[in-house]
């Protein structure tokens, strides 16, 4: 049983923190996880009291019935000696579907557990980007997030159009496993900011996988940055069986970007295969570097088996 009187003090704490860290993400980076400070470290252990029903293993996961449960995931934090990084170990499960009656703050803990949605949905993600940082359900995945729908996600911009701003529903930035998970029915519009990397699933790849993943055609993602149905960017990543069906806009502002139905930019290596367009991919400019499934590609990696049926519309009023 939940103690709710600890759990209020706890996640104002944690709500603070994730504040704090939700910056600094000039991306394309290899790593946005910084070493945390000797003070952030002694933070985070007193915040970190379980809360959540269940032991954390495969057999026993910790289980999300509601969204007090869902923002408690951010108190399940150990510190890794090894990468100076704070992490999210466990095994989580969601009971039932989820609508938040409040704004999201993402996660700023590297998600290195398992994150089974049991195909329920997470309703009404909204975040507010108010400065440059990453944007998600979680900031980092290195784990594994699977079976879990999203919908009706939307950002609310009041950043420097200058500031660099990564967005996608699952992670913001993957490095892990993001399988069978689905957007639907979201408007996320990132108009104006040339720096910024917005997917639909994930904001970008280094490494991993993605797969079996779909934006509906409900959705619509519009940037001026870099942009793509599924993830804006690939490095050293495989996407794969994913589909969009959504429209994905470019509007151009002062610096030319790459927009694709699957990826905006795919380069230094990694598969994208059997993935499938039928989204119109729509851009203000005459030429550029639009694709129904990349960009950009940079031929280092291998494009297999992917299929189009969609169109590209350009001189777009966006």
């Amino acid at each position: 049983m939940k103690k709710k009187n600890v759990f209020v003090v706890l996640f104002a704490l944690a709500m603070v923190m994730a504040g704090s860290l939700l910056c600094g993400n000039a991306a394309p980076q290899i790593d946005h996880d910084s070493a945390s400070s000797v003070a952030e470290t002694a933070a985070v252990a007193s915040a970190n009291v379980k809360q959540l029903e269940g032991a954390g293993t495969v057999n026993d996961p910790y289980l999300i019935y509601n969204e007090e449960d869902l923002n408690d995931i951010r108190n399940y934090t150990v510190y890794d000696t090894a990468t100076r990084s704070t992490l999210i170990n466990g095994y989580f499960e969601l009971t039932s579907s989820i609508a938040l009656e409040s704004d999201w703050v993402p996660i700023p803990y590297t998600f290195n557990g398992t994150l089974d949605g049991n195909l329920f949905t997470i309703i009404g993600m909204s975040m507010n980007v108010n400065a440059a940082g990453s944007y998600g359900l979680f900031k980092i995945n290195k784990g594994t997030v699977r079976d879990l729908f999203f919908s009706n996600v939307h950002v609310n911009v009041t950043a420097s159009q200058s500031a660099t701003i990564t967005v996608g529903a699952v992670a913001a930035t993957n490095y892990g496993t993001i399988t069978n998970c689905t957007l639907a029915s979201s408007n996320i519009n990132l108009k104006n900011y040339y720096g910024a990397f917005l997917g639909g699933i994930a904001g970008t790849c280094y490494g991993g996988t993605v797969s079996n993943c779909e934006v509906v055609s409900t959705c619509s993602l519009t940037s001026s940055g870099y942009i793509g149905g599924i993830t804006a960017y690939v490095r050293y990543a495989i996407v794969t069986n994913c589909e969009n069906s959504a429209e994905v806009n470019y509007s151009y502002n002062t610096t030319e970007r790459a927009i694709g139905g699957i990826a905006g930019i795919f380069e230094y290596g990694g598969t994208i295969s059997y993935c499938t367009n039928s989204g119109t991919v729509r851009t203000s400019m005459s030429g550029g570097s639009i694709g129904q499934i990349v960009g950009i590609y940079d031929q280092y990696g291998s494009m297999i088996g992917n299929t189009h049926n969609g169109s590209i519309i350009k001189n777009a009023n966006i």
